[in-house]
């Protein structure tokens, strides 16, 4: 049963809110541009999976990018599968190329398009990410468990050369081979190390201790409101810069006519730089030089000011 299922999270949100907006000349740029391929890639990888995870919903409860605190610090699961004998600990790399394992616990070299390039071994990540579970587990009160830490490279044009006898590389496996090796791991653990009562109680745990992420690149990077490319996107050809018409929002270069682009703009903002927004601020952001049609536009999509000032602050939901 999927317990926790697969949603775009905010990093990523406000990475992709942050490369619609800032300049190429930011010296920011380069920077969040990079981060952004990195975290989409992720998140398709993931994604990718979701379909062949669902096989194995009837035989172990799934849970999708949980993040758990454990003793001040936190640990990030792609995937996790519970059941009464054990759990599967899953970290996904949507990688693309040729990878070499030259040593169980070495670099991976990766070779792809005429270039090479060093990662650490994922499967150390993922060893560790089974520690930190089963260290979280223990405080709350649960017995140890068999915890089964596995390496899955999604992307479909990938090739691992590992070494062929050393039982390690098991754990390392692509999205053709991980539905044999879950099948595998599902029927080895047969005898029950969590009582129904445990499993369940574990189960509402994870839900109540699972936190997202609250990294922000804004403020890491230092960006301000005068940082970034104002003014409201076009929903069609995505291009920046629509005019206010006839309360209608006109694209410039596709002729495109949308009554509510500026929602889309707003969003943006809450995703750069939180919920509360001023009047003029919004002006200046949206290209609006009247306040009363400032106030008719962030209406819908605010909650009400707490001050009569036409200048006051208002709070994206």
């Amino acid at each position: 049963m999927f317990q926790k299922t697969l949603f775009k999270p905010r990093d990523l949100l406000q990475l992709e809110a942050l490369h619609r907006r800032l300049p190429r000349s930011h010296p920011a740029y380069d920077e969040i541009e990079a981060e952004h391929g990195r975290c989409q890639a992720g998140y398709y990888g993931e994604m990718s999976l979701t379909r062949l995870l669902a096989r194995f919903a009837d035989q172990a409860y799934v849970f999708q990018n949980v993040r758990l605190p454990v003793r001040g610090e936190h640990v990030q699961m792609d995937v996790l599968l519970l059941t009464d004998t054990c759990a599967i600990i899953i970290e996904i790399k949507h990688w693309r190329g040729d990878l070499h394992f030259s040593s169980p616990d070495g670099p991976v070299l990766r070779s792809y398009e005429h270039k090479e390039q060093l990662f650490s071994n994922p499967l150390h990540q993922a060893e560790e990410q089974a520690a930190q579970f089963q260290h979280w587990r223990a405080d709350q009160g649960f017995p140890p468990l068999s915890i089964h830490p596995l390496v899955v490279f999604s992307h479909r044009h990938v090739k691992l050369h590992p070494l062929p006898t050393n039982s390690l590389y098991r754990n390392l496996l692509t999205r053709d081979t991980l539905p044999r090796q879950l099948r595998h791991l599902l029927t080895t653990d047969a005898s029950p190390q969590n009582s129904t009562c445990d499993l369940q109680k574990e189960i509402q745990l994870l839900h109540i201790h699972n936190q997202t992420s609250n990294y922000n690149y804004t403020a890491v990077h230092g960006i301000t409101q005068n940082d970034i490319i104002s003014g409201v996107n076009c929903p069609y050809c995505g291009k920046q810069k629509m005019h206010r018409t006839r309360k209608n929002w006109h694209c410039p270069h596709c002729g495109g006519r949308h009554k509510l682009a500026h929602a889309f703009a707003l969003t943006d903002y809450k995703l750069m730089f939180g919920p509360r927004i001023s009047n003029r601020e919004a002006r200046v952001y949206l290209g609006v030089s009247s306040r009363h049609t400032c106030r008719r536009l962030l209406q819908p999509f605010t909650y009400p000011s707490t001050t009569n000032d036409p200048n006051g602050y208002y709070w994206i939901k």
